[in-house]
C-alpha cells in the first residue's frame, strides 16, 4: 500500500487536505471517506482505519478534511468536498489507475456531505454511503445553536 498524506487539493484554507490511500494490486473500485463532527469539529484521520481496510481489499481509497463551519459557512464545505473528489479522481489518473466506480463515504455531516455529492450532476460517486447523515437542516433543527451557526 501507498499513502500519501495532506496532499493539497485547493488554496482556499490550510484544511484542504486529503490523504489517498493506494493498493498495491487496484481492483478497479474507489472509495472517498468524508469525516462528521457536525460541520464544526472532525478531521480526515477519523477515517484512516476504514480507508486502510479497503485499500487492503484492493480499493483505492482516500479520506479528506473540509473548511469547518467556523472557518467559511455553507456552501463552502460541499465546495471544498466537490474539489478533494475531483483531486482524488485526477490523482488516480495521473498515476494510470482505473477506478470504475467509486463510492462516497461518511458519517452525521459527513454523510450529509456525502449524500450532497452523490446528486452532483457533473461529477457523482457511483454509490453513497451515508452512516447516521444529517438529512435535514430545516425547522426546529436550525434552532440548536451550533448548528445554526455551522450552516447559516
Amino acid at each position: 500500500m501507498e499513502t500519501i498524506l495532506n496532499s493539497a487539493y485547493s488554496d482556499n484554507h490550510e484544511r484542504n487536505l486529503v490523504d489517498i490511500f493506494l493498493p498495491d494490486s487496484p481492483n478497479g473500485l474507489g472509495l472517498f471517506c468524508i469525516h462528521g463532527g457536525g460541520w464544526g469539529g472532525g478531521n480526515k484521520e477519523q477515517w484512516h482505519s476504514v480507508a486502510q481496510h479497503f485499500c487492503d481489499l484492493g480499493y483505492c481509497a482516500a479520506s479528506t478534511n473540509y473548511r469547518l463551519s467556523g472557518h467559511a459557512h455553507h456552501p463552502a464545505q460541499i465546495d471544498d468536498v466537490r474539489q478533494a473528489y475531483a483531486f482524488f479522481q485526477a490523482e488516480l489518473k495521473s498515476r494510470n489507475i482505473e477506478v470504475a466506480r467509486t463510492a462516497a463515504m461518511g458519517s452525521s455531516a459527513g454523510g450529509h456531505l456525502a449524500a450532497m455529492l452523490g446528486t452532483d450532476s457533473e461529477n457523482a460517486p457511483q454509490a453513497v454511503v451515508c452512516y447516521c447523515p444529517v438529512t435535514s437542516v430545516c425547522g426546529d433543527l436550525l434552532q440548536i445553536g451550533t448548528l445554526k451557526e455551522a450552516y447559516l
